[in-house]
């Protein structure tokens, strides 16, 4: 079973925490115990790596109920954290980095950068991350999180 039902924008969890959490937190302790006997890919995000907002407090709560889910009921669950995922049909406006760079440029000829310059981000290429998640669906040893990014 591949969960990847999420509010996945950092705005929209900053504009309403609780509903963020009702979807991303709540949302995947019911698929956790809806399908506790069936292999879980479970798809996460590396925003859990990064600074506070809702949207990372809700991702880190699912893991943590992956954790548990896996440790006391002995649940077969995997959790995906995926870097910045790129491909070929990124929408105008849609808020994922590359988009919103690229609508910068289109709209004032320049890309803005906030912060002090020193930032990165990693991307991942769409059908890397469709890899990613076949191979840990077909692969039920291992459980936990683990982090699908490139590094590049």
């Amino acid at each position: 079973m591949f969960h990847t039902a999420a509010i996945s924008r950092t705005v929209p969890c900053i504009e309403d925490p609780l509903h963020c959490h009702q979807v991303n937190a709540t949302g995947s302790l019911g698929v956790f115990e809806a399908f506790e006997k069936t292999r879980i890919v479970h798809c996460s995000s590396n925003v859990t790596l990064g600074v506070p907002s809702p949207y990372k407090a809700s991702k880190i709560a699912a893991e943590h109920y992956l954790h548990a889910y896996n440790d006391l009921y002995n649940a077969n669950i995997i959790g995906l954290r995926f870097s910045n995922i790129v491909g070929p049909h990124l929408r105008k406006g849609d808020g994922a980095v590359l988009s919103m760079l690229r609508d910068c440029r289109a709209a004032n000829n320049y890309v803005e950068v906030t912060g002090d310059g020193t930032q990165t981000r990693n991307f991942l290429f769409v059908e890397d991350a469709v890899d990613a998640c076949m191979l840990a669906a077909f692969d039920s040893q291992h459980k936990g999180i683990v982090d699908v990014t490139t590094g590049i």
